[in-house]
């Protein structure tokens, strides 16, 4: 369903693309919706043509103003992009590496701990610092990101989603980091170990029961974006708000109210989608949580959208951005299907816990529950399984593909064709129009 819907908006989004010479005529004469009937419906729908048409005027703007420019100044913004680019990846990397050593000192600390201290507040901070740290760097590099594209001078929409990649890569690698950072801790097999194979100094610092370990961190992600979510609302937009209304001074209508910015609520959906996704089979109950989480949220947005909050200055379409989320959060589900899938078949179960600690892999509760299948049962599941069945299949989805390239490639060249014979049919239309305004003139002259 998700791969549907994306494939048909990347269609729509090509299709009106590719008619940028037609988009005011199909603004303004196919874009409104004859089923509405209420005048609230109405007024919103023209406010949504109005500003695809300040969208597209603005683009226009912004491709005359760069057709302008001289090539000192293209290679002065080259430089200047490059250089920006440059500090984005230092910001990035040193995120990483803040996450990275956060995990790290976090297990450390951990195994540091003595009995009695580990129920306290301080033990409870300690399993905390790795969310913390990946929590307040959602929150802090961002808005770097915004500032660093001011200088890169990229058209409004772009510039939103030039932000918004810079953002989702940050994202995504810090729960990766994170991960490996972990992935570290369960595989170690230096240092002192005890009968359950856990760690007991300092060199190795694997958990006792590491399935446990995983749920937890993603847990406390969970938890904290959703606890830092709220209180940005209630501890920094309510009282930017009541300053800006109550107080009137030059600095309060300087800071303004918040933006609502709609691209980055819905990515910061597209990340508790992708933890959620990511914790559910160490932590089951963390579905129904996010589905509490998303409840609350919507409710909570919606009252800063309606009370805290003005609108972005920048118009950005919602139809466009659709797709661009979608296709994150594909790559999100592809991105977490990865290590899951090896920690599946790879990584072998604690020995202390769970109910899969007396096999090598959680994959051979799927191999035992196939054996105790019947023989033609077992047959079909080793052939679709082995390589008799796969190398066919992809040598098949490959003439597949090659096939659909072949006629989409036919496709465009008929289409451009056609295009062709448009322009001279309009151009004969032109010339014969031009022919026949003469004509008419000449036998008006001869008659008078």
């Amino acid at each position: 369903m998700m791969i549907r819907y994306t494939t048909v908006g990347i269609r729509e989004t090509l299709l009106v693309s590719e008619g940028k010479l037609h988009q005011y005529c199909n603004l303004v004469f196919a874009s409104w919706d004859f089923c509405i009937t209420d005048d609230r419906t109405a007024r919103l729908k023209r406010i949504s043509i109005i500003q695809e048409l300040k969208s597209h005027l603005g683009q226009e703007r912004r491709e005359a103003e760069l057709a302008q420019w001289s090539r000192a100044k293209r290679m002065t913004l080259l430089v200047v992009r490059l250089f920006t680019n440059v500090v984005v990846v230092v910001i990035i990397a040193a995120s990483l590496y803040g996450v990275y050593e956060a995990t790290n000192v976090s297990f450390g600390m951990q195994a540091s701990l003595d009995g009695r201290s580990k129920g306290g507040f301080f033990a409870l901070m300690v399993q905390f610092i790795p969310s913390i740290v990946i929590t307040g760097l959602n929150i802090v590099v961002p808005v770097f990101f915004s500032y660093l594209t001011r200088f890169e001078n990229y058209s409004a929409a772009y510039e939103i989603k030039v932000t918004l990649l810079r953002i989702v890569f940050l994202r995504f690698t810090s729960i990766f980091v994170l991960l490996i950072s972990l992935y570290k801790q369960i595989n170690c097999e230096e240092g002192d170990q005890g009968v359950c194979f856990e760690g007991t100094d300092d060199v190795c610092k694997k958990p006792v029961c590491w399935e446990t370990a995983v749920g937890q961190q993603i847990y406390k992600l969970t938890l904290l974006d959703f606890v830092v979510g709220i209180a940005m609302v209630f501890l920094i937009e309510l009282p930017r708000r009541l300053l800006v209304t109550c107080v009137d001074w030059k600095l309060t209508k300087w800071i303004g109210r918040p933006v609502f910015s709609i691209p980055t609520r819905v990515l910061d959906l597209v990340y508790a989608q992708t933890l959620c996704w990511l914790g559910t089979f160490y932590c089951p109950i963390l579905p129904a949580i996010s589905i509490l989480k998303y409840f609350i949220i919507f409710y909570v947005q919606k009252y800063t959208l309606m009370k805290n909050s003005e609108p972005m200055q920048t118009s950005y379409r919602a139809s466009r951005s659709n797709t661009f989320f979608m296709i994150v959060l594909m790559l999100a589900l592809f991105l977490v299907i990865v290590p899951f899938g090896y920690a599946l078949v790879e990584i072998p179960p604690s020995v202390a816990c769970g109910p899969f600690r007396r096999f090598g892999s959680t994959w051979d509760v799927v191999k035992e529950t196939v054996r105790g299948w019947s023989t033609p049962l077992q047959a079909v599941v080793g052939f679709l399984t082995s390589m008799a069945f796969a190398l066919p299949m992809v040598i098949i989805l490959v003439i597949f593909i090659y096939y659909y390239v072949s006629v989409t490639a036919a496709h465009k060249h008929m289409e451009k064709i056609l295009k062709d014979k448009l322009v001279l049919e309009g151009k004969d239309k032109q010339f014969l129009l031009a022919r026949i305004t003469e004509v008419a003139r000449q036998q008006a002259a001869t008659v008078r």
